[in-house]
């Protein structure tokens, strides 16, 4: 069984400097949605080739788009902690209004990104009805009801990663479906510590390795970029995964690991994967004790 370090400092390995002093993330599905579009132009479709390389160019573009959006959430909390600072508790109140829409927001991108993984791992060997086209399968669907559509070697790699997803999604349901209180204590300079509360059932997110002050006074509250990068942590390992054995499923057997480059900047995400793999370290969090 894996600890939670060990799956920190994989994802942590993912990263990478380049000569330039350029942060580097290096993902092979990142780059398979440009190979599958030039073999879309290809009429061999026994070969992934063609009409079926076009289809499955689509949905990994798709994925890709969501998983930007991730990112893009995580720049906003950078931004938005920044803009707040300089306002010298001018605007706390506003802080207070926004923060919780982020949290919304990124509990939301993430789910999307996973419930695009669905009609993918379908359409590696299969292809989707005209009524899936229209209501495409969904992440639990996808596990529940067309396991004998996808490969095993997909499959096992996609239900490695429902525990954490169940978690993440029941959050994002509560959000958005549900009565909740949001909580938002303390103001940008401390980063964005809340909790978020079901009526009568008390705090809905248990992570230890996030909370805000283990063994303290608010210990409950979390961590939200700690929170977050852990998802992010997870999220990548996954993607990794996914596409080495995707490009294997498809018959890539060139070395695409130069295309798989993506350039950015990694800087916080990297120092706060760093802060939360000496988190793990001193709470020795393994599997199944989050």
């Amino acid at each position: 069984m894996n600890s939670l370090q060990d799956r920190l400092i994989r994802a942590r390995n993912l990263f990478s400097v380049d000569d330039e002093g350029r942060d580097v993330l290096v993902i092979l599905f990142n780059c398979l949605e440009t190979e599958l579009c030039v073999r879309s132009s290809l009429e061999d479709d026994s070969n992934y080739s063609g009409a079926k390389a076009k289809t499955l160019a689509g949905f990994f573009l798709y994925t890709t788009q969501r998983f930007e959006e991730v990112f893009v959430q995580l720049s906003q909390l950078e931004w938005m902690k920044a803009k707040f600072i300089a306002a010298q508790n001018q605007e706390r109140g506003l802080w207070h209004a926004f923060a919780p829409l982020l949290v919304k927001s990124f509990h939301i991108a993430v789910v999307s990104l996973m419930d695009s993984l669905g009609p993918l791992s379908i359409c590696i060997r299969d292809s989707l009805s005209e009524r899936e086209q229209t209501r495409l399968p969904d992440f639990p669907d996808t596990l529940k009801k067309h396991r004998n559509r996808i490969p095993t070697t997909v499959l096992d790699c996609l239900d490695s990663a429902e525990s954490w997803y169940n978690t993440v999604r029941e959050v994002r349901n509560l959000l958005v479906h549900r009565r909740h209180h949001q909580i938002i204590l303390g103001g940008p300079e401390e980063g964005l510590v809340f909790q978020v509360e079901e009526r009568r059932l008390g705090p809905k997110i248990v992570l230890p390795v996030a909370a805000w002050k283990p063994g303290e006074q608010n210990h409950e509250f979390v961590d939200f970029p700690l929170y977050s990068t852990w998802i992010v942590a997870e999220l990548l390992i996954l993607l990794d995964e996914l596409g080495t054995i995707i490009s294997a499923e498809l018959g890539l057997i060139e070395d695409l690991s130069d295309r798989a480059r993506r350039k950015g900047d990694f800087g916080v995400l990297r120092s706060t994967l760093d802060r939360l793999i000496d988190r793990a370290v001193s709470l020795s969090v393994v599997e199944g004790g989050i």
